[in-house]
């Protein structure tokens, strides 16, 4: 098991894929250049709709960039299942050089499952220099499962990483990929290699089963803690959007930053009974602001708005807030 700040993250771990609960997500057809792209479908009845047809047209055009010269050991069925079967937000956010290195990533973790040790538990984490201000850009790669968002999140605060983004991504066959920019906060000492290697240790027995860590000795210290009973800054804004997707909740969040937010938020849901979706979070300027699409643990979306609301009122109080609205 894994505790965190008293809750414990590996208990709603389970193995393989298949059973993730993510809402999965089809593509649509398209076409490159006069080539027929090797990927088809249709996602959730939106496909009419200009920001679809956008999304799959850079699809198409990834496509064909790709195709022209694949990664080295990744085959041509390893990037036709990667494009047929991740979410269309995904192309929002990407450009050659990262789909390519997505896919190396996966084609790493597909062959840790095929060696002799694999038991479709363990995840494949990899990461990049991004830029001389030490930022890193890390991608997670595991079967999907319940809390496996949370558990990443978590094991990056608990070694004092800062994640200045994160976006969350299942495919539709249950294979998960989150990718963070993370740095290291300014009140940890030592660089972000060894502090990424830890949080791939910790991680990976977590998921195990074999590790239980903490880090509740970090309260206090955090930037912009709070005493007991003290109120979270009115500009803080949580909210859920139930209108724009047809099979999603969106939780909306906007807060001044503070070490191990991301997994607060994360944690709250999965606790909640709900699965990360797909999810977009940003650090800007000392505040901390994104979404969540996420779906109960069957797929289907939460139709019941006081359920959500006590999420909502719950993740406030975590986050030291003690008057509603």
């Amino acid at each position: 098991m894994m505790t965190i700040e008293g809750r414990t993250v590996g208990s709603a771990i389970k193995q393989g894929g298949g059973g993730g609960g993510r809402k999965r997500a089809l593509c649509q057809s398209g076409r490159c250049a006069g080539t027929v792209c090797p990927f088809g479908g249709n996602e959730g009845g939106g496909a009419s709709s200009p920001s679809r047809r956008f999304l799959a047209g850079q699809r198409a055009v990834l496509w064909k960039s790709l195709a022209r010269s694949m990664p080295k050991g990744v085959s041509r069925d390893e990037a036709e299942a990667h494009f047929a079967k991740m979410p269309l937000d995904y192309w929002r956010n990407v450009n050659t050089v990262e789909v390519r290195w997505h896919l190396a990533v996966m084609h790493r973790f597909f062959e840790h499952l095929s060696g002799e040790a694999g038991e479709g538990i363990s995840p494949v984490v990899d990461w990049q220099r991004r830029d001389e201000r030490s930022c890193f850009r890390v991608a997670v790669c595991a079967w999907d499962c319940a809390g496996l968002f949370a558990a990443i999140s978590g094991a990056m605060a608990a070694v004092e990483l800062n994640v200045c983004k994160a976006f969350v991504y299942t495919r539709s066959d249950d294979l998960a990929l989150d990718v963070f920019c993370v740095n290291r906060s300014e009140r940890a000492k030592g660089a972000v290699e060894p502090a990424l290697r830890e949080m791939t240790r910790l991680l990976t027995r977590a998921l195990n089963g074999k590790e239980t860590f903490s880090f509740e000795s970090q309260k206090g210290k955090e930037p912009g803690a709070r005493a007991p009973g003290q109120r979270t800054p009115k500009e803080t804004y949580m909210a859920w959007n139930n209108r724009d997707s047809a099979h999603h909740n969106i939780l909306h969040v906007e807060i001044p930053d503070r070490q191990g937010l991301l997994y607060h938020v994360a944690d709250e849901v999965t606790t909640a009974g709900l699965d990360v979706v797909t999810g977009l979070f940003r650090t800007t300027k000392g505040r901390f602001g994104g979404e969540l699409h996420v779906t109960r643990r069957s797929g289907s979306k939460v139709q019941d708005e006081l359920y959500l609301e006590g999420i909502r009122k719950r993740l406030f109080s975590r986050l030291g807030r003690v008057t509603a609205e």
